[in-house]
Order: structure tokens, then C-alpha cells, then sequence
């Protein structure tokens, strides 16, 4: 949705709406930390924003909070030759490969433009290689910078406005 839409969205909300378990929804930094995410119902479809926390959970565990954002999330696929040539991770970098992975994949409902990398970063979580956690930090330092983004599904199927 455009931020002009959704700027005034969360002024209008803030004024009638309290969360249940949380802050009032709005601009002044609350938060809805119990939720997965937030959906707004338009007459032109429906926003779905997902929670930051979990983008924020991923940059802790990855122990980069203060990395430079990514454009893209993923440069390559893996080949072959990096399956057999790149060595694999020890114990403590597979379990931290996994819990990110596992968590991005708990949220990529929200995250459409996550998909196909998170398809590729699944490949290595039998035995990650030091290349696939390569891959991973490229995907964590793209959700940095894309935190704001969400879903927007237009009502009746269409993409106009």
C-alpha cells in the first residue's frame, strides 16, 4: 500500500483501536510484539506487514545487527562443485544456520520476495557448507534492509489501484 495510505491508516487506528495485549497501534513506536503480523483490510485489498521481531531475532542470532543492508537476497544457487569443494560448517555454525533458517521460514507467509531464497537455503540444512552460510548472511543482511516491506494482495485479484 502506498505510505501516504498507511501513515494515515495508523493515525485513524490509534485513535479507535487498543491492542489486547499490547500498545495502541500507531506511528509513535508501539509495538504488537505477540503478534506473527499485522493485517490491514482495505477497500482495495489487504496489507500484511510481519512482525520485526523476528528480523531483528535473525540479526542477533547471526550476531549482526550493525551489517550494511543487501539489495537482493540471493546472488546464486548452489552448484555442484561448491557441494563437494566448500567444507562443511562445525556443530555450533550448523545449529546457528538452522535457527535462522527455521525462523525466516516460520515468517516467509509475509515475505513473498523470500521464497525462492529460502527454498535454496533450506537445501543445506542437513549439512550446511561454509558457502550456504555465505548465502545466509547476503539473505540476513537483505532482511536489514527490507524490514519495512510487506504484502499487499488487491481486493478482487487485480493489481490496479
Amino acid at each position: 500500500a502506498p505510505e501516504t495510505q498507511m501513515d494515515w491508516f495508523k493515525t485513524e487506528m490509534s485513535e479507535r483501536v487498543e491492542l489486547k495485549w499490547s500498545d495502541p497501534i500507531g506511528n509513535d513506536g508501539s509495538t504488537y510484539s505477540h503478534l506473527k503480523c499485522v493485517r490491514w483490510r482495505l477497500p482495495k485489498g489487504t496489507w500484511s506487514l510481519g512482525n520485526a521481531k523476528y528480523t531483528d531475532h535473525i540479526l542477533t542470532v547471526m550476531n549482526m545487527q550493525d551489517c550494511r543492508p543487501a539489495p537482493t537476497p540471493i546472488t546464486c544457487t548452489r552448484s555442484r562443485e561448491e557441494l563437494e569443494e566448500s567444507p562443511r560448517v562445525d556443530a555450533a555454525g550448523t545449529i546457528q544456520y538452522r535457527t535462522v533458517v527455521g525462523i525466516a521460514r516460520h515468517s516467509r507467509v509475509h515475505r513473498g520476495d523470500c521464497n525462492v531464497t529460502l527454498k535454496e537455503l533450506s537445501h543445506g540444512l542437513a549439512a550446511p557448507t561454509e558457502a550456504d552460510v555465505v548465502r545466509l548472511k547476503r539473505f540476513v543482511r537483505y532482511l536489514k534492509g527490507s524490514v519495512e516491506l510487506g504484502l499487499w494482495i488487491p481486493a478482487g485479484g487485480t493489481n490496479e489501484n
